[in-house]
């Protein structure tokens, strides 16, 4: 029983340091802020484009601002896509590692458990 209660001990540790270590990582990494910050961007150019739309709806000249107005809209929907993309997946890598830690613990108490509380083999009489 004392082996089972090593092993389950070491892999806890482990588990539990690995687990809150990535969803540390995952948490303070900043890795969908390129992503979000191009979105933001997209957006200034078309509520710049759609300022541009205003000015010149009824003229002649808003046949050739159109084209240009709906690619804006097309990027700024695909780059916020991304963007929320990225921050549901370090939310849901977060949480997984989170889970995988708690987990750990509970299987590191387990294993002092077992070092503690071990069953005694029964002597034959």
């Amino acid at each position: 029983m004392k082996i089972i209660g090593i092993l389950l001990l070491f892999l806890g540790l482990f588990l539990m340091v690995v687990g809150f270590g990535a969803s540390l990582f995952f948490f303070m990494n900043p890795a969908g802020n390129l992503e979000c910050t191009f979105a933001e961007f997209d957006k200034e150019k078309v509520d710049q484009a759609e300022k541009e739309m205003q000015a010149v709806k009824g003229t002649p000249e808003e046949a050739t601002l159109t084209p240009a107005y709906e690619a804006a809209k097309r990027t700024a929907y695909l780059s916020q896509t991304k963007c929320n993309e990225i921050k549901t997946q370090k939310t849901v890598f977060t949480v997984v590692g989170g889970v995988a830690g708690v987990l750990g613990f509970f299987l590191a108490l387990g294993g002092i458990g077992a070092l503690i509380f071990g069953i005694k083999r029964a002597r034959p009489a």
